[in-house]
């Protein structure tokens, strides 16, 4: 009898119910929260760098909210501390699982040395004691004249985070930064052109969007080391498209484009 008991228990406790273990999933490096998501981790100073990653495996309390602690680190090629911050989360789960989207951003310093940097992240489940990480390697770059930290949001005042796209009849806005132009005559000019393409590359605007920046007060051009443009263009026909912003630098001539598919969805 006493055997038959305790090869009962033991199969109770065979069948017990299995806790899955935290873990990070489908990380990427993306332009914005919503954003597309980015061909190279090459990154300039000023900017704005994003990871956007899903966790799994936390533990809820019996309110169903997790509570969670993000901490991430930049480090040099020499393993030295450039960048750090922690960030405290809890939130209630209200649709089920263990599993929620996270993710983080900062802006890639100017004054950090040019070449290979390593991305440091941690997850800590403040309710199981458990913790994982990931690491991914970043390249900043030297400044030259470019295009960075394009985002883009359903608002115009740029506080609604979106994807690239989204329903037909909304307005899509966007706003980016440029570097490394040229400022020696003394002024800042640069002209932004929005243009809209099919899945042939065929333009759909007769005369793409345009816009001019001027500048010429010499504290602002010396302290200057970036440049915004924003605008924003209507979604009024379902289909997948391609966005594509150009900026020019007419004091040095040059030119920068940043290109990004859009899917517009009908009612």
């Amino acid at each position: 009898m006493l055997r038959v008991l305790l090869a009962t228990v033991l199969l109770v406790l065979a069948v017990g119910p299995a806790f899955a273990k935290l873990e990070i999933d489908k990380i990427e490096a993306c332009y914005g929260r919503f954003g597309p998501v980015r061909k190279t981790t090459d990154f300039y100073p000023n900017e704005k760098v994003w990871y956007r990653f899903i966790v799994k495996g936390a533990k809820t309390d019996d309110e169903g909210t997790v509570d969670v602690d993000l901490t991430w680190k930049l480090l040099d090629a020499n393993v030295k501390e450039v960048l750090s911050k922690k960030i405290p989360g809890k939130g209630l789960l209200a649709f089920g699982s263990d599993s929620f989207p996270a993710h983080l951003f900062f802006f890639a310093p100017d004054t950090a040395i040019a070449g290979e940097h390593t991305l440091v992240v941690t997850e800590k489940d403040n309710l199981s004691g458990e913790e994982t990480s990931f690491e991914k390697k970043l390249n900043l770059k030297a400044t030259e004249f470019a295009i960075v930290s394009p985002e883009f949001f359903y608002d115009a005042g740029y506080t609604v985070p979106a994807p690239v796209g989204g329903m037909v009849g909304q307005a899509l806005h966007f706003r980016l930064l440029t570097i490394g132009f040229d400022r020696s005559p003394g002024k800042i000019d640069e002209e932004l052109t929005v243009q809209v393409l099919d899945k042939d590359k065929k333009a759909l605007m007769p005369k793409p969007l345009r816009m001019v920046t001027e500048q010429d007060d010499p504290k602002v051009v010396k302290e200057s080391p970036t440049l915004e443009f924003g605008g924003w263009v209507t979604l009024n026909k379902a289909g997948d498209f391609t966005l594509r912003i150009t900026v020019t630098d007419r004091n040095s001539k040059k030119t920068a484009t940043f290109e990004a598919p859009v899917k517009i969805a009908a009612p």
